[in-house]
């Protein structure tokens, strides 16, 4: 770190007291277990001498990165040893922990050497911490604390993978060889108290790893199409959004690293079944399996297209079941109540991060609509429009990611009598005169094209904040179209009713509408207010919710 910033480091109030954050070198993130911050909170509320007390914190971690700098790297990337016994497995751990003590009593050499040439009588906790060992969450995790074993579970999964032995990180054999690193600490601990107490020890020499040269990269057969290749004639035809592009670039760099050598003339339907059985191994929810499976089967239909194969082998194939886990919810009634009664709806605030007036008709849109956060944040005023004298919103199919969804998804909701009682008309009409277009102006699309993706993150931290709703299971504004569905249901409205309100598609996987004439169609938008206006959230009080006033001047809405 430079000079001048190590004399005047940037520190954040936390509490009473004051803190720094310093972010871990890439090369070092190892030896903090994949950490990438370090976090010093100070013992006082003086700033100034906060600031002293951080400029020796860093500079004591910047003889600690050099110190780590200087130990074995340890481990390439080896071929997998697979089929090893209880007895050879044995073998290959006992060697490894070998090695973890010999590199850290090594590099404690070092620490001491630096001592002697300047930096002064080194403490044994000091010298503990230059190396990266902590005894205390070592003899935790030997004792069976779950909470402390686990940095060394991962740290003893890396160590043996750097030696071609992967664990399965909730297996029995990780959590023995996670506790036999901690055992390691253990010893290597009072190794180093013994040094800085004056004694002696024998620390024997790191152990050599043999040298395997890695395997050459597979040559591409002649004529034969890598599966990512087919992406190109996907966008083509498809024309998807950035966000779809990374994830199925994502997906599709998934399959090929498990599969090298494997190309889209040559996939078979073992093969599929083969990618699915591993990431299963791998842990992979059902949901997350069933993504990237699509993804492939995807991409083989336009390899198909393309004339590199005649059939598709991804079809058919059976994936995994969800079994149920939790699942998102929507909010209960007491949840939307406390929402409601925030500063935003009855006191007008409106904060940076809640964007304008997208801080307040956002959710209020959401609430009586249950359409998808990406639908109302790229409203504008033509998409608010009447139909014998019914108010409605012409929704586009974008859903939360920003990504274009099918043409039947395209739909009229029309305005719940609440929205217009809280002047959500005269907020629109503001908007046209003052010149049209964009409703929530404030509101920038990102790298992905989606408008509401910052709104979202603040919009959950006001919820979580504000009204005090921090259970995991809300999606803070996804939860709404969940509380929706629900009082429709419970309204007994006719299922398709209820499909053509969300956008959804039939159970046959067939939209809810003809097409988008009938979702727009004069007949379709007097009879679905009478089922928009049936939404109540179970008596849902908004009397305290202060309705927005017309600007008289025209005033540009933000």
């Amino acid at each position: 770190m430079k000079a001048d910033k190590m004399t005047h480091p940037k520190i954040e109030r936390h509490g009473e007291q004051w803190r720094y954050k310093k972010r871990v070198p890439g090369d070092l993130l190892p030896h903090f277990n994949g950490s990438k911050f370090l976090v010093f909170t100070t013992k006082t509320a003086d700033q100034r001498a906060a600031r002293a007390e951080c400029v020796r914190w860093l500079a004591d971690h910047e003889t600690r990165f050099q110190v780590l700098r200087q130990m074995p790297g340890g481990g390439s990337s080896v071929p997998v040893r697979s089929g090893l016994s209880l007895l050879e497995l044995g073998a290959v751990l006992a060697d490894e922990v070998t090695r973890f003590k010999a590199e850290k009593l090594a590099a404690d050499e070092l620490a001491a050497e630096r001592g002697l040439m300047g930096m002064g009588v080194m403490s044994p906790e000091f010298r503990l911490s230059l190396i990266g060992v902590d005894p205390d969450a070592a003899r935790l995790a030997v004792q069976g604390f779950p909470e402390e074993r686990a940095p060394f579970e991962a740290l003893a999964l890396r160590r043996m993978a750097g030696v071609g032995v992967a664990l399965d990180a909730s297996s029995d054999a990780a959590r023995s060889a996670g506790i036999a690193f901690a055992r390691a600490s253990l010893e290597v601990a009072e190794v180093v108290k013994l040094r800085a107490a004056g004694g002696l020890d024998s620390t024997p020499n790191p152990l050599p790893r043999p040298a395997i040269a890695a395997p050459a990269p597979p040559v591409a057969a002649k004529g034969m199409h890598k599966l990512s290749e087919a992406l190109a004639p996907w966008q083509a035809f498809k024309k998807p959004s950035p966000g779809s592009v990374e994830i199925y670039t994502a997906g599709v760099k998934v399959f090929e690293e498990r599969f090298p050598d494997l190309y889209a003339e040559t996939i078979t339907k073992a093969d599929v079944k083969a990618f699915v059985s591993k990431r299963m191994e791998e842990g992979k929810s059902p949901k997350t399996i069933e993504k990237e499976h699509g993804i492939i089967r995807a991409l083989l239909t336009f390899a198909v297209e393309e004339g590199w194969r005649a059939d598709n082998p991804a079809s058919g194939v059976m994936l995994p079941k969800d079994t149920g886990g939790r699942k998102r919810r929507g909010y209960k009634p007491e949840e939307l109540a406390a929402l409601f009664k925030t500063d935003v709806f009855t006191k007008g605030a409106r904060p940076i991060g809640g964007k304008g007036e997208a801080a307040f008709w956002l959710p209020l849109l959401a609430v009586f609509t249950g359409a998808r956060r990406e639908e109302l944040a790229q409203l504008a005023t033509d998409r608010v429009r009447v139909e014998a004298g019914v108010p409605y919103l012409a929704l586009d199919p974008l859903d939360d990611s920003g990504r274009l969804k099918t043409d039947e998804s395209r739909r009229a909701v029309p305005l719940h009598r609440e929205l217009i009682r809280l002047g959500f008309l005269e907020f629109v009409e503001d908007c046209r005169r003052a010149g049209g277009g964009h409703l929530f102006p404030q509101l920038k699309p990102n790298k992905r094209g989606q408008y509401a993706a910052k709104f979202g993150d603040w919009w959950g931290r006001y919820v979580r904040d504000k009204a005090g709703v921090e259970d995991p299971m809300i999606a803070p504004m996804h939860s709404f179209r969940h509380s929706v569905i629900t009082d429709l249901r419970q309204q007994r409205v006719r299922e398709d009713e209820e499909r053509q309100i969300l956008g959804h598609t039939d159970r046959d996987g067939r939209g809810a509408q003809k097409d988008s004439h009938d979702g727009y169609g004069e007949h379709l938008v007097p009879t679905l207010a009478e089922v928009v206006n049936l939404i109540s959230h179970r008596g849902l009080d908004l009397s305290g919710v202060k309705p927005y006033v017309s600007k008289s001047n025209g005033a540009i809405c933000t």
